[in-house]
């Protein structure tokens, strides 16, 4: 644990930065906007906008605003710290993603909910209310400079996720959109601490990893859900 919390550091914003595109994050803005004319065209307007936001979510990436980028954390003086940060590979991850997160991961509950039992207005409410903290606590963890506090607000935003998790099994959603949900959403915390902790994961394949598992969470998804009955 303690090789794994000192594995963090210090956040900076840049925008219009001029790196290179990752490809895969290209193509996930070509598949979300017209998987959202898809979905708006047979009248899935629920998954439609989710799309739709996925698109501008990743028009922002492509365009680098919004870039975060961090150094891991050691305990040398300050002069030793800069010469490292010169030498060694910033993690990278961006504010769009986090935004597109915090309006289109309550939706997609919301579309699971819809195909369960569940009915409870105050519990929606409050499994809506526990998905938004999931994801700002995490945004909090990629932003903190402090380590320990950093696997804190990471482990909290898992508390959020497993309890959404486990409050909707117990309303009889489809077995098969529980079990796709669950395994899709399981992977991004997976990844993030592999990122952070640069356990083999470099900046590029999160990306490539992320904007998978994006296309996969939200228009598989929606894809998915066409085969029920409720309209959504």
């Amino acid at each position: 644990m303690n090789a794994l919390i000192e594995k963090f550091s210090t956040t900076t914003f840049h925008n219009m930065d001029s790196t290179s595109t990752n490809p895969m994050n290209i193509v996930a803005n070509c598949i979300f906007f017209v998987c959202g004319l898809f979905f708006f065209l047979r009248q899935k307007y629920l998954i439609a906008i989710i799309c739709f936001i996925a698109f501008a979510n990743y028009s922002a990436i492509n365009c680098n605003i919004g870039k975060t980028i961090s150094y891991t954390e050691t305990n040398h003086d300050d002069e030793q710290k800069e010469t490292k940060k010169e030498q060694e590979q910033p993690i990278i991850d961006y504010l769009p993603r986090y935004l597109d997160w915090i309006i289109t991961t309550p939706l997609l509950v919301l579309s699971l909910i819809h195909q369960s039992e569940l009915k409870d207005t105050k519990i929606i409410f409050f499994l809506l209310v526990c998905d938004v903290l999931m994801i700002y606590t995490g945004y909090l963890a990629t932003l903190t400079n402090d380590p320990t506090l950093k696997l804190i607000m990471y482990f909290i935003s898992c508390f959020f996720m497993f309890y959404i998790f486990i409050t909707i099994l117990r309303y009889n959603p489809p077995r098969l959109l529980i079990s796709y949900f669950i395994l899709i959403w399981l992977g991004y915390p997976i990844f993030w601490i592999l990122h952070q902790t640069k356990a083999g994961i470099n900046n590029d394949v999160y990306n490539y990893l992320i904007a998978s598992l994006d296309i996969i969470a939200k228009a598989g998804f929606g894809f998915l859900l066409l085969s029920y009955q409720k309209p959504f």
